[in-house]
């Protein structure tokens, strides 16, 4: 059977019509340990202790094999729930032998895999090919990424409706370029929101702003908009207080740099008549491409010559930092008053 969507996945598991294997990829964990969750709940009806059976990281495919084997017992299926099982670089009996079981899976049995903090891709691994298209054969492939900038605004909207809490969507959105968009991390900030606001109370920016943490990302974003504003006040105070949270150097220079590259790139594909986050799939950012269209609105300040000599500055600071004894905060000062010249359209000398 091909690769199926989540959709299709969650029709399955509604109407418990499993197929013998899973495979569950992708970028997006929350929902790989959510429909992992979901579909062991649904098979597994009665006696867990003796139909499930869980393996992680390293394992003999053996054990896999003879926990595959095991009748269900008053259940309508036997679990077996393999996590991070790094079937690319096993030894090629191994491999063999879990491409066979794939393609045979005893009968009763779901045999689940699931790639949580591996990356496997067939790509680049003839043993991972073999296993993906023995998937592909025998049950279902689920690629699971992370969900674009809308449709994560209005699963966090809901969980906050259903906690009786007042979320917007421009409020989730502004959570969203707060706090990154990995689910399980917005889940848990939605949580803790709404424990404060209470019932019926009411998740506004300056809530988010007091209460969220905050990603280097965002911490960047906003450093970037008082440097494009020229605010050097603003700019410092933000520095002292990432100094004070005991911020690496190095981290405020990288994700400077990044947002400078999304700068650059917004200016460029604008330059070209399109929009910003038009050109997200050819840099690889995937459902992230929302991150162009902010990084647009500063690109518009500032030229493209004037972007590559920040990013210069940048790769100069970079540099600096690793092959150095100089006070690393030193360095940061003096690159981000550079960057402050640069948007103020200054000549460095």
């Amino acid at each position: 059977m091909p690769e199926i969507t989540e959709k299709e996945l969650i029709a399955q598991i509604k109407s418990a019509d499993f197929k013998p294997v899973y495979l569950l990829y992708g970028n997006e964990g929350y929902l790989k340990r959510y429909y992992a969750d979901a579909i062991i709940k649904k098979a597994v009806t009665d006696f867990a202790d003796l139909n499930l059976h869980r393996f992680d990281g390293a394992v003999k495919v053996d054990d896999i094999i003879i926990a595959a084997e095991s009748i269900p017992m008053m259940s309508d299926y036997s679990c077996v729930s393999v996590c991070d099982y790094n079937f690319a670089t096993a030894a090629d009996d191994e491999a063999e032998k879990f491409v066979e079981l794939i393609l045979d899976v005893p009968e009763g049995c779901v045999l689940l895999i699931r790639l949580e903090q591996l990356d496997i891709t067939p790509s680049k691994s003839a043993k991972a090919k073999k296993v993906f298209e023995a998937v592909k054969k025998a049950g279902c492939l689920v690629k699971l990424d992370t969900r674009d900038e809308n449709d994560l605004a209005r699963m966090i909207c809901k969980r906050a409706a259903s906690r009786s809490v007042n979320l917007q969507p421009t409020g989730a959105k502004y959570l969203i370029r707060v706090c990154g968009s990995d689910m399980t991390n917005l889940f848990s900030e939605v949580d803790k929101l709404c424990d404060f606001v209470g019932r019926d109370g009411i998740i506004t920016d300056e809530v988010i702003d007091s209460l969220a943490v905050k990603t280097p990302d965002e911490k960047a974003y906003k450093l970037i908009n008082a440097v494009c504003a020229r605010d050097t006040d603003r700019v410092y105070t933000m520095l002292a207080d990432l100094w004070a949270q005991c911020t690496e150097p190095i981290a405020v220079i990288g994700a400077l740099s990044s947002a400078y590259v999304d700068m650059y790139r917004a200016k460029l594909a604008e330059s070209e008549g399109m929009r910003a986050e038009d050109i997200g799939g050819d840099f690889g950012y995937g459902k992230n491409a929302f991150k162009l269209k902010y990084a647009s609105q500063n690109a518009r300040r500032m030229s493209v010559f004037t972007l590559r000599e920040a990013l210069a500055v940048l790769r100069d600071a970079d540099i600096s930092l690793k092959s150095t004894q100089l006070d690393p905060k030193i360095t940061v000062d003096k690159t981000v008053m550079k960057l402050i010249m640069l948007a103020s359209g200054e000549k460095l000398s």
